[in-house]
């Protein structure tokens, strides 16, 4: 919301070398997608399917998707992927 256009833009190089070096558009949508159901959820934890997806693929699918009415915004996002220190 622009609140009375008060607030602070930021502008970001992007590509090779950057932070954002890979900015992908986001994807709106009348039914946006969920990170999980609570069916999926449940499903899950009682050991009747495996758990979803955790690619990385997966998670940009997921994460890039926002309802339709949201599309004012024209989003882009940026993912980085680090390896976990410290695994379970």
């Amino acid at each position: 919301m622009a609140d009375g256009h008060r607030g602070v833009a930021l502008r970001l190089k992007v590509g090779g070398g950057h932070l954002a070096s890979a900015p992908k558009k986001v994807v709106y949508r009348s039914v946006p997608g969920v990170i999980t159901s609570l069916r999926e959820q449940i499903r899950v934890l009682l050991g009747d399917e495996p758990f979803p997806d955790a690619s990385p693929q997966a998670f940009e699918d997921r994460c890039l998707c926002q309802p339709k009415e949201y599309n004012y915004r024209r989003e882009w996002r940026c993912f980085r992927y680090t390896e976990l220190l410290n695994q379970c």
